[in-house]
């Protein structure tokens, strides 16, 4: 809840001023007012926080198969030419596909408190 407690005063002695006061001050006969606000807040803080790990794990096995499989197929192909060759690489090329996301995955975990 907010409150609001406006005051106006003689900029040069001080003395207290009504809202609607125009001129020279009653008190020392010169000009100028100042305006003071006090504005009274209640702020609530609440502690939260959020961690974030990120990091890639490795499985070895799938990623030696990878290397294998990528090294192994350009020779096959060279020594299996023709349409045997072309499909056995073709095989070799979608098994790697489906397998080598699962090599290295990348984690993120993420914990909240408060």
């Amino acid at each position: 809840m907010t409150k609001t407690n406006q005051k106006i005063i003689c900029t040069h002695c001080g003395t207290p001023l009504s809202k609607d006061h125009a001129g020279p001050c009653p008190s020392c006969g010169k000009e100028g007012r100042e305006i003071i606000a006090i504005i009274n807040e209640v702020i609530t803080i609440s502690e939260s926080w959020q961690r974030l790990r990120k990091f890639y794990k490795k499985n070895p096995k799938i990623l030696i198969a990878v290397i294998l499989i990528t090294v192994i197929s350009p020779f096959l192909g060279l020594f299996l030419g023709g349409p045997v060759g072309v499909v056995i690489g073709l095989a070799l090329g979608t098994i790697t596909f489906f397998i080598s996301p699962r090599a290295i995955t990348k984690v993120v975990e993420k914990n909240h408190g408060g």
